[in-house]
Order: C-alpha cells, then structure tokens, then sequence
C-alpha cells in the first residue's frame, strides 16, 4: 500500500453483505474473473511492449484490440459489481416497468444497421 494512501474501514451493514456465507462464495467467483482479467491485460501489455518492433501492424492491432476489450469486460464487470453491492445495501432502489420490447429490438437493429453502412 503507498505511503499516506489510507483505505477506509467497511461500514457495519457492508460487513453482512461481504461476509455472509452466500456472499462469500460470490465475491470469490469475482475477485478469480477480475484477477484473470487484469493478468490478461498485463500479458498483452508485456507482449506488445517486449516485441514491439518484431510485431507487424495486424499483429499490434489485433493485441491492443485484445487488451482494451478485456478492459471493457473488466470495466463493465466491476459497475455491475459496484451496482450490486449498492442494491445490496439498499442505496439504489428498483423501479420496474413495462418495456415495449419489440420497439427497443426495432431501434437497436436500426442503429446497428445504419453503423454497418459506414
């Protein structure tokens, strides 16, 4: 831990959800993916900086598209972590609706389409 850096303490209501026996299970299956991630993104990173100048331009576009879509992985995996953990301490709220599923899937397409265009 860097010097002057301090990590405070979990709330009493955080402590139940961390360490209750359903949960812990949970937060080990994250803490494997999160820790896979990041050695992923460390492996590619060490691979393109060791063999830079070796590496022809697909083979540095294919291992930077790599690295930064495991980083979205990570970065999406760690929102709906952080989500769960707020719905878990009750500081977000659910608010269910009805959904026109059809029209969300009509739009989608749309915009998936118009983007193949280009």
């Amino acid at each position: 831990m860097k010097k002057g850096i301090k990590i405070p303490p979990f709330k009493s209501n955080q402590e139940g959800i961390l360490t209750t026996e359903k949960n812990k299970g949970f937060l080990t299956i994250i803490s494997h993916n999160i820790k896979n991630s990041f050695e992923a993104m460390l492996g590619y990173s060490d691979l393109i900086l060791k063999d830079y100048n070796e590496l022809c331009d697909a083979e540095k576009i294919l291992y930077l598209s790599e690295l930064k879509k495991t980083a979205n992985h990570t970065y999406n995996y760690l929102v709906r972590f952080f989500e769960w953990i707020y719905y878990k301490t009750d500081k977000i709220t659910t608010n269910f609706q009805l959904l026109n599923l059809q029209e969300i899937i009509a739009k989608s397409i749309e915009k998936l389409l118009l983007n193949s265009e280009y």
